[in-house]
């Protein structure tokens, strides 16, 4: 018995006014909103996810690149100009300090 064909998948994530949140790829196009949905606070804002299959790795990592330059996602940070610092978002209450590393902001009295 074979195993079956990677599946390289183009997906896109959109708001119920049809504003594109969020472009990715993935072989594991379920795990991977099973992830979404439990890490991304814009996550309740989507109400469509379309997906584009490709034949291999290269071309499908090439579309997603294309795909977040050309159509600028609102939540999307890789590929995007002004955006990509290199930094993961990090939780509410943390930020970077100026030397990068990661601190908790103070409670506000």
């Amino acid at each position: 018995m074979t195993s079956p064909e990677p599946l390289y998948v183009l997906y896109r994530m959109h708001d119920a006014a049809r504003q594109l949140l969020y472009v990715g790829r993935s072989i594991d196009p379920g795990g991977r909103f099973r992830r979404h949905r439990g890490s991304q606070p814009w996550w309740p804002d989507v109400r469509t996810i379309t997906l584009e299959h490709f034949a291999s790795l290269n071309d499908l990592k090439q579309a997603e690149r294309v795909a977040i330059e050309q159509e600028e996602p609102l939540h999307n940070v890789v590929h995007v100009p002004g955006r990509n610092t290199g930094k993961i978002k990090l939780p509410p209450g943390y930020c970077y300090d100026e030397a990068g590393r990661v601190q908790q902001l103070e409670k506000l009295k």
